[in-house]
């Protein structure tokens, strides 16, 4: 539970519950877990028993399980990522289900930080104390102040859960109206397509689509998939991870946005390189949201990269080495002949992107008003 005030240090006895069982729930749990606080169920509205994450039971809030002496004395933390989700909303009905000890995630985290020196983050902070000179680097090739501050924001939450640095968050990833338009008609290469969402999204957006390459490994999400992409244009759908060689690695399936490969997942998936696999393709567009295997599938499509110069759109999140590194990767191949903006989509640093725009898609003439120089 958790114990004391703020001249008495919290304890965390004998253990936590977390709001929240979709996508980010497995990164949220391996914060915890890394902080050795244990976590003995996660609880969601929308739970459908007996449905665990990585073992762990997911209860709905009326469940009889969590007794009312467990939600007297244990901590529920509100870990949802979704901006539009109303927090408030959701800590009060929880109090109405007699949780006594609700608090959101960047509050609990920021206060046992303080009181007992425990870090619980999604994202490891020593790595971060530890590359300054690279971050500072990757400041420089920036090519907005919203960019910069958003840099300088995330830095600092994930070492102090301290929100006040993060710039507002961005709505739509991927077609945001904050950044130039990506070159048309799209021929999208899209790296953990999930249901086919970012393909909706760009319709949504009025894009015109050529041509369609989508990765996905989890057989849930790809059959989803499926149904989406048969739109009568130039598509496939690969149901293989993307890393930087060809071969087979072990997947984490959760059927939702929190599925990844990991070396201790509960199935064997066949990975490729963007290079082997699609050689000629010739994309525009480049979107990778791959649960920390960003940099592999990167490495993996460096030809495919150099040869056409496709715009980026690159989770930078589910890593601490992916703020810097994957920038300062990128800047090697096309140095400063590209822009680079970072954006935040959804709480604290959860879906933050590097967008890159290589070449004549950089010219100023391309930039809303507000990003020209």
């Amino acid at each position: 539970m958790i114990e004391g005030t703020k001249d008495n240090k919290m304890t965390c006895k004998p253990g936590v519950y977390l709001f929240g069982a979709g996508g980010a729930a497995t990164w949220v749990l391996a914060g915890f877990e890394r902080a050795g606080i244990p976590v003995l169920g996660f609880i969601d509205e929308a739970a459908n028993p007996p449905f665990k994450v990585c073992g762990i039971p997911v209860y709905s809030p009326a469940d009889t399980r969590v007794s009312g002496a467990k939600r007297k004395k244990a901590a529920l933390i509100v870990s949802v990522m979704n901006p539009v989700a109303d927090l408030d909303g959701i800590m009060e009905r929880m109090s109405h289900k007699g949780w006594c000890n609700v608090y959101s995630y960047s509050e609990f985290g920021k206060t046992l930080l303080i009181q007992n020196g425990m870090h619980c983050g999604i994202l490891d902070p020593v790595p971060l104390k530890k590359h300054g000179r690279d971050l500072a680097q990757v400041r420089k090739i920036l090519s907005d102040e919203h960019s910069k501050e958003l840099l300088d924001g995330f830095v600092k939450y994930v070492k102090t859960f301290d929100e006040s640095g993060l710039s507002a968050v961005t709505p739509q990833p991927y077609f945001t109206d904050t950044l130039p338009r990506w070159t048309e008609p799209l021929r999208l290469v899209d790296c953990g397509a999930f249901d086919g969402d970012t393909l909706r999204a760009a319709q949504d957006s009025g894009y015109k689509i050529q041509a369609v390459r989508a990765f996905e490994p989890d057989p849930i999400n790809y059959s989803k998939l499926l149904h989406e992409i048969k739109l009568g244009i130039n598509s496939e759908a690969w149901p293989c991870g993307v890393s930087d060689k060809t071969g087979v690695l072990r997947f984490s399936s959760q059927g939702d946005t929190g599925s990844a490969l990991s070396d201790e997942g509960d199935m064997i998936v066949q990975c490729v390189a963007l290079d082997d696999a699609i050689p000629s393709f010739s994309p525009t567009l480049v979107k990778m949201d791959i649960e920390g295997a960003e940099e592999a599938a990167l490495e993996g499509a460096e030809n495919l990269l150099r040869t056409y110069s496709p715009e980026l759109a690159i989770s930078v999140y589910h890593r601490p080495e992916d703020i810097w590194r994957i920038p300062l990767w990128l800047y090697k191949i096309w140095g400063k002949d590209a822009r680079y903006y970072l954006r935040r989509h959804s709480r604290g640093v959860a879906d933050t992107l590097l967008y890159v725009f290589p070449r004549k898609t950089a010219r100023k003439s391309r930039l809303p008003r507000s990003l020209r120089a």
